[in-house]
């Protein structure tokens, strides 16, 4: 459905396959799909540290970390 094509194209490993397809059936490397998925991988990678910062913030704030060592 087009939807879930829609939603698919959030998906770096989308592209991915797309290249792989690319090159095993039309020997031929297209490098958009290939720097799309990194691109994406980058913002993901980005708002992953983001979140975790946040939630770090908010857990030393609210005295919610625990210390596990000796």
């Amino acid at each position: 459905p087009d939807w879930l094509q829609t939603i698919a194209l959030a998906l770096p490993l989308v592209y991915i396959f797309e290249e792989v397809r690319s090159i095993l059936l039309n020997n031929v490397v297209n490098y958009a799909n290939i720097i799309s998925a990194l691109k994406l991988n980058l913002v993901y990678f980005i708002l992953a540290i983001f979140v975790f910062y946040l939630a770090f913030y908010e857990a030393r704030k609210k005295g919610t970390l625990i210390n596990m060592g000796e």
